[in-house]
């Protein structure tokens, strides 16, 4: 993993085929409510661009009629989450910038990934990779609510640095 400097850090769609229909979920954390931009691509170019709101209390919110906690007792885990994104980034050639990209997960009370998004990014085609890279990881620990397994939100970011 030469000329890669890389920092995660947990602060809490399937896509296709590069070069085809790809759609990216943008996250905005707002007082009562995420808002989402969904940005649909094909060809590399941005043809479409929807909005949804979802409504939250102070626990948590519906996400594919589930209940989603954003404020678990406990936050879910993967080991070595560093050093296998970093892996799968850098077996995909990533470009050669430095960027930062805060993505939000949605892991389910399985362990398994519901949903990735995007918080805060540089665009597509830089969070496109990212996003495939969280979504190739598996096993996660979920996240608890007083005891309970629980589906949870985290968001996670990631840092590339070229050297």
């Amino acid at each position: 993993m030469k000329n890669i400097l890389y920092t995660l850090m947990v602060v809490a769609f399937h896509l296709p085929i590069f070069g085809q229909e790809v759609s990216i979920d943008y996250w905005k954390n707002e007082k009562n409510q995420y808002r989402i931009r969904r940005e649909h691509y094909y060809k590399d170019e941005l043809v479409k661009i929807d909005t949804v709101f979802i409504l939250k209390d102070e626990l948590t919110f519906k996400f594919n009629q589930l209940n989603i906690y954003h404020t678990p007792t406990t936050v879910p885990t993967y080991n070595n989450l560093q050093t296998e994104i970093a892996e799968i980034l850098y077996a995909e050639k990533m470009p050669s910038i430095d960027y930062t990209t805060i993505l939000s997960i949605i892991i389910s009370s399985e362990g398994k990934i519901l949903s990735v998004g995007i918080s805060k990014g540089e665009g597509y085609p830089y969070d496109y990779k990212v996003i495939n890279a969280v979504n190739a990881l598996k096993s996660w620990k979920p996240a608890t609510y007083n005891g309970t397994l629980v589906n949870s939100l985290i968001f996670i970011g990631y840092k590339h640095v070229n050297q």
